[in-house]
């Protein structure tokens, strides 16, 4: 340096590189070293960390006053342990000795034997050379290109004027680009290219050729793709998978937190999605959600985030909401659209099955500040919306989480409330309308809790049903149920026609369920005849050719059916004439305003006559006045129940009641 400028070392090291080179060049030489410098510590390749991140030339002011071309070249100072140590700095005068011939006599052996294309261009930016690599990486030779601008590789379709230009500003500033391009080979398939593009200056920092260095990338690129698919995304949907849901959700939350702005989460679980993979095979369970998938994408907009988080579980991302009521509105209108979008049949292989959903809402930041407190409130909601009934939507409330605890602990002592004997029968007589004179009795379960005391079914029965406990549960109510009536008939006289008991849907679709009820029947010595199975809607219109064909078991065997809680849901008249069932029975929403509603009124008596018109009997429960039993007999509805004659009782009472009568 001394030599080159004049300067001693001391006054370098004292002074520092500010009196050599302009404040310009400086900002821009320690740019380039931090991009470089980045790319060094970022990359594994110990070649590339050793190589010289830095060469370029700088006008620098010697002690004189006059000013030195230098080239400047900037390499990183490692250890063993693969930290930088030190930047090496070389410089040397260039004025006199640079010549593009030396420099390309250099490099010649470097460019013939690499396994990267590489093409240089002259003056005009037209390519001059190519080496061995480039004719094997893109089929052309160097007679085929020479005089081409390198732009003729790009497809027509790819061709980007942006790039080129961003291409070409940042070889002015650096003099070196680098990136991923699209080419064409000769062959015509399409490829991607990692390039490196370096500008040649002379003494007047024009630019006199470019070279490019280019290798194929196309099999890692699609490497890269499969595996961050096989992380990112869910393979059977190609949805967004739970990875993926947490990192851009954070994201949301980031920028909803910076900006001031609201995330709606939607948790949504299928409702009686088990059932098909339990009666139809998981194939037709997939394809279900499948389906799902794209109805649910079908519900949001584009830049909405919709994520399938395992089973058949999915959840919903909303951005960007101006305020907590543009939220919540938000959150409804997607809601009630993906439930009714769930209401619309499923086509299996030629069958048609119907769900619908279960939705949790949480907003942030209100219910949560972060994604996993987000999730958590939001699954809490939805849980909640099955406790409604399912088929339904909740926003997240903070009574939720001590709900959840004691749900939570009713939940582990159903599971030996059986062997304690806590579970329990009532009864609730069912009359003929026309003499008023008992001709059944329905089962109902109750718990009595030892420290809670009575526990309602409202309560307890989801509960047993989501845990799977309803099929032992059940099994025991029907056995019980049946030596209760056996005894009654036996050893108390009373003139009973028959027991109805409730079936839950996954009783019903259980594969052993016929066999279970001949076994029951067998071993209580109960007569088919006086055994009559309660089924709603919902579970002979979840998978119509599994009900029908149990529905013609049971009718094999002598067992009477029938159809709880009709009017509720969503049957079909077609499909309703099919069913070999014996009794409708009218749902209580009908009874209770009768005779005074005229709708209900109708609705009861269309039902009335639709049942006798296909050979079934009819029976209304909840009718609690003496005007609603009057209107039902001169409707001709043959049986009646409710409140009006009795409130479900126990074994004592019921015996009194009915054997005094």
């Amino acid at each position: 340096m001394q030599r080159l400028l004049g300067y001693l070392p001391e006054e370098l090291i004292n002074g520092g590189v500010a009196r050599i080179f302009s404040r310009p060049d400086l900002k821009r030489l320690y740019r380039a070293l931090q991009h470089q410098i980045q790319m060094a510590l970022a990359s594994p390749d110990n070649a590339r960390r050793r190589s010289t991140i830095i060469r370029e030339d700088f006008y620098a002011t010697a002690s004189n006053g006059s000013q030195v071309l230098l080239e400047l070249q900037a390499s990183l100072l490692w250890n063993d342990k693969g930290e930088v140590q030190g930047l090496l700095g070389i410089c040397r005068d260039v004025t006199e000795s640079r010549s593009i011939e030396q420099e390309l006599q250099l490099a010649a052996e470097v460019f013939e034997n690499s396994n990267e294309a590489i093409l240089i261009t002259d003056q005009k930016l037209r390519i001059a050379n190519t080496n061995r690599a480039f004719q094997h990486i893109t089929g052309y030779s160097a007679e085929d290109v020479t005089g081409k601008s390198p732009d003729f590789l790009s497809s027509s379709e790819q061709y980007d004027e942006d790039l080129i230009e961003k291409i070409g500003e940042r070889l002015m500033v650096d003099g070196y680009w680098q990136g991923e391009i699209s080419y064409r080979r000769r062959q015509g398939d399409l490829r991607t290219g990692w390039a490196g593009v370096s500008a040649i200056r002379d003494q007047n920092r024009e630019v006199q050729s470019l070279i490019i260095i280019m290798s194929d990338i196309t099999e890692r690129k699609a490497s890269e793709e499969r595996i961050h698919k096989l992380a990112y995304y869910d393979p059977l949907t190609a949805l967004p998978n739970r990875s993926q849901m947490h990192e851009t959700l954070d994201e949301m939350l980031k920028r909803a937190r910076r900006d001031g702005l609201w995330v709606v989460l939607l948790f949504i679980d299928l409702d009686r999605f088990k059932p098909i993979n339990d009666s139809m095979g998981h194939p037709a369970g997939d394809e279900v959600l499948k389906q799902v998938a794209g109805r649910l994408r079908n519900c949001v907009k584009q830049r909405d985030l919709v994520c399938r988080m395992g089973g058949d579980e999915f959840t919903i991302a909303i951005a960007d909401q101006t305020s907590h009521t543009a939220a919540e509105d938000t959150a409804i209108i997607v809601a009630e659209r993906i439930l009714e979008s769930l209401h619309q049949s499923f086509s299996l292989n030629q069958r048609e099955v119907f769900i619908s959903a279960s939705v949790g809402i949480s907003i942030f930041p209100n219910d949560g500040s972060s994604v996993i407190e987000l999730l958590k409130n939001a699954d809490m909601a939805m849980y909640h919306a099955k406790d409604m009934g399912r088929d339904n939507m909740q926003f997240f409330t903070s009574s939720m989480n001590r709900k959840a605890v004691q749900l939570l602990e009713l939940e582990n002592d159903l599971r030996h409330a059986l062997a304690r004997n806590e579970m329990q029968l009532y009864f609730q007589p069912q009359y003929r309308a026309a003499d008023e004179e008992a001709v059944g009795v329905e089962v109902l379960l109750r718990w009595v809790h030892p420290s809670r005391g009575m526990i309602s079914p409202g309560v307890f029965i989801p509960i047993i049903e989501d845990t799977g406990l309803i099929v032992p549960i059940g099994q025991w109510v029907l056995e019980e149920a049946c030596r209760c009536f056996v005894r009654w008939q036996t050893e108390e006289q009373l003139s009973l026609e028959r027991i109805a008991v409730n079936v839950s849907a996954r009783q019903f679709r259980s594969e052993d369920f016929i066999d279970v009820v001949k076994d029951i029947i067998f071993r209580t010595g109960i007569r088919p005849e006086q055994l009559e199975l309660e089924l709603t809607e919902s579970i002979l219109m979840e998978d119509v050719q599994l009900a029908m064909e149990t529905l013609q078991g049971l009718r094999a065997m002598g067992v009477k059916t029938a159809i709880d809680d009709f009017g509720t849901g969503y049957s079909s008249l077609n499909y309703l004439k099919q069913f070999p069932v014996d009794t409708l029975k009218i749902d209580r929403s009908f009874i209770q305003n009768l005779p005074e509603n005229a709708d209900d009124a109708q609705i009861s008596r269309t039902i009335i006559a639709m049942g006798h018109n296909l050979g079934m009997g009819i029976i209304a429960e909840g009718v609690e006045t003496a005007e609603q039993l009057t209107f039902l007999q001169m409707a001709k509805c043959e049986e009646v129940q409710g409140f009006y004659f009795s409130k479900p009782v126990d074994e004592t009472t019921l015996i009194e009641a009915l054997g005094k009568s």
